[in-house]
């Protein structure tokens, strides 16, 4: 079983710039992410009611909405919920071994997320085993 010490999902800001010629928004390793990125993935087109994620992972993760809206569910050890919207001008840093659950999408959304190891590098948990 893993253990989860000391950490906590928080939310941090993104570069957000807005102007007559649209919104610029900009993600980079220490401002706002405090690891290099080795995976970028976007969840869109998910169709109502359904569910993404559903596992933690040992490694880092910084999710955002970067158009529309979803919600970013996390699951403790003890099976209580915590419910955390996505927004597009701030992002969720997710520790490791976090369960997590992302739903609610709306029919636009776009979800970035953001990963502190490789596919392949990547070990996947259920809530039991953490």
């Amino acid at each position: 079983m893993q253990t989860v010490i000391n950490s906590t999902i928080k939310y941090i800001d993104i570069q957000h710039h807005k102007d007559e010629r649209g919104d610029l928004i900009a993600v980079e390793e220490n401002q706002p992410l405090p690891f290099h990125p080795q995976r970028t993935f976007y969840l869109i087109n998910v169709p109502h009611g359904q569910k993404r994620a559903g596992h933690a992972v040992d490694c880092e993760l910084f999710v955002f909405a970067l158009k529309g809206n979803a919600t970013l569910v996390h699951i403790d050890q003890e099976k209580e919920k915590k419910e955390y919207p996505l927004h597009s001008d701030k992002g969720l840093l997710i520790p490791s071994y976090h369960f997590i659950e992302i739903m609610d999408f709306t029919n636009d959304a776009v979800v970035v997320v953001y990963a502190s190891k490789r596919f392949e590098d990547t070990k996947y948990y259920q809530l039991d085993q953490l």
